[in-house]
């Protein structure tokens, strides 16, 4: 039987076994990563041994966060060579921190209320963040024997090639993403009544319109397929017009101010895994417009609710002021405010009955129109919301709270063995064929968006298809002869 890197080898001679695809890391990064764990753990215990009377079940909030955060050494630890800062088992420690780090006040006070569960103590509700935390430090565990263990999967054959005239089918794509934009308006009345149609809730709002979305993403994916594919394509200020004009159209389409910073993400990824090399530079710059986006467009949109668009929301002065005054603390309060798994964990299954499966049956049922199946089952963000907290909106639940939700500790434990399996072949599969540009658009769109939930699968679905379509449409992707690799 072939191992992952005697297939590597013989599809691409020059990738050798020490060879990284996913930006290799020196030994100083791997002691920098285990530090700052360290130190959390460190900072969170002292607090912890000073305030325990306050709320006695804050303790146990930081044993288990302290299992957690010690079960993400374990890939740091067991470092390999064919790791790197992009690795899926390196890159889940950082996607792990950042959830952490918005929940560093939580843990750090408890929690006193919520309102999905408003009888509850601070004890009571402090301990469930606790049982939340353990679950997931079991999945985390169960992710690893997975990744390790669990049978290996076939690696398709894929043939990338690089197509011509990329920079002219480049801009087609845009300029069709921009007409479909120019028409979606057109049924919306114009701009400006589609802006303050947000006014009524967004849920309300893009009611059956979800489907414009699809081809006027088309554009932002041709210019990461650009980005990956040209060379150095981010010196020229052609690709940068036309980024950022489909991020303003991603914006004014959804209303949402997630697709721009995940927009900028992807744009990250792309350039990191096309020049193998972590820029922290650029990093830092994305972070800073990231929270700007946050504070700037969040006010933006607040202001429709009035019935009215203020657009003095955009000037340089308010753009700081909302910045730091609503970006920066939007970003903690949203780790706890809604907090879609603690009602589950606390009503399930006494209160409320299992889902057994149904949120994931929702993805297969969601093209067939609801004019047709009036009863079929929606989304789990809607559903947790109308169940626990008797709204319209979307609260998404977590891999914890959603996985709980379906088959109790069951079902927590089976989706993240599911997880480290793909993961695996995830890794395994980039490896593959790592040499080819085009083949770091999809991995980069993957990695970052999957996750064991249905939404994280929703959202790799909504993206990895047009970008196969688009590969294959502008020559990136040719017929593969022959079956499919098994290691």
């Amino acid at each position: 039987m072939k191992t992952i890197e005697q297939i590597s080898d013989k599809i691409h001679p020059s990738l050798t076994k020490s060879a990284s695809p996913f930006v290799a890391m020196h030994p100083g990064h791997r002691i920098l990563i285990a530090g700052v764990i360290g130190f959390l753990v460190l900072l969170l215990g002292i607090h912890t041994i000073f305030n325990h009377h306050t709320i006695p079940s804050l303790g146990w909030v930081y044993l288990t966060l302290q299992i957690n955060l010690l079960l993400l050494l374990v890939p740091i630890i067991w470092y390999k060579n064919s790791y790197g800062w992009l690795h899926p088992l390196i890159f889940n420690i950082f996607i792990s921190l950042i959830f952490h780090l918005r929940r560093f006040s939580l843990y750090l006070k408890g929690i006193d209320w919520h309102p999905a569960v408003p009888g509850w103590s601070d004890h009571s509700l402090t301990f469930l963040v606790a049982y939340e935390l353990l679950l997931s430090a079991a999945g985390l565990v169960v992710y690893y024997f997975a990744f390790f263990w669990s049978p290996r999967l076939a690696i398709p054959r894929v043939n990338f090639v690089q197509p011509r005239n990329l920079v002219k089918k480049v801009l087609l794509t845009v300029m069709l993403s921009v007409l479909f934009f120019v028409a979606y308006m057109q049924t919306r009345g114009g701009v400006i009544a589609h802006i303050l149609s947000w006014g009524q809730g967004r849920t309300v709002a893009f009611e059956g319109q979800y489907y414009w979305q699809v081809p006027i993403q088309f554009g932002l994916i041709a210019c990461l397929i650009w980005l990956s594919m040209g060379q150095k394509v981010y010196r020229q200020p052609l690709f940068w017009i036309c980024t950022a004009t489909m991020l303003v159209i991603q914006f004014l389409t959804t209303g949402g101010r997630g697709g721009i910073v995940y927009a900028l993400i992807y744009i990250l990824l792309v350039f990191m895994i096309r020049e193998h090399k972590i820029a922290l530079t650029k990093i830092l710059i994305a972070l800073i417009v990231g929270f700007f986006v946050l504070g700037v467009l969040g006010e933006f949109r607040n202001s429709t609710f009035k019935g009215e668009i203020d657009w003095s929301t955009l000037t340089v002065n308010s753009a700081i002021e909302s910045t730091f005054d609503k970006g920066l603390g939007e970003v903690s309060e949203r780790s706890w405010k809604s907090f879609g798994s603690l009602p589950i964990l606390a009503r399930v299954p006494t209160e409320v009955d299992f889902l057994y499966g149904s949120s994931y049956l929702a993805l297969l049922t969601l093209p067939i129109p609801r004019a047709f199946w009036s009863e079929k089952p929606g989304l789990v963000g809607g559903r947790v919301t109308s169940t626990f907290f008797g709204g319209s909106y979307g609260i998404p639940p977590g891999a914890i709270g959603e996985n709980y939700w379906n088959f109790g500790i069951l079902g927590v434990l089976g989706a993240f063995f599911v997880f480290g399996s793909f993961h695996r072949w995830l890794a395994e599969t980039f490896r593959c064929h790592s040499h080819k540009p085009a083949a770091g658009v999809l991995y980069a769109l993957i990695l970052y968006n999957a996750a064991p939930t249905s939404a994280a699968i929703l959202s790799c679905l909504i993206l990895i298809l047009p970008a196969l379509m688009l590969l294959r449409v502008m020559g990136a992707i040719t017929k593969a002869e022959g079956r499919r690799q098994r290691q």
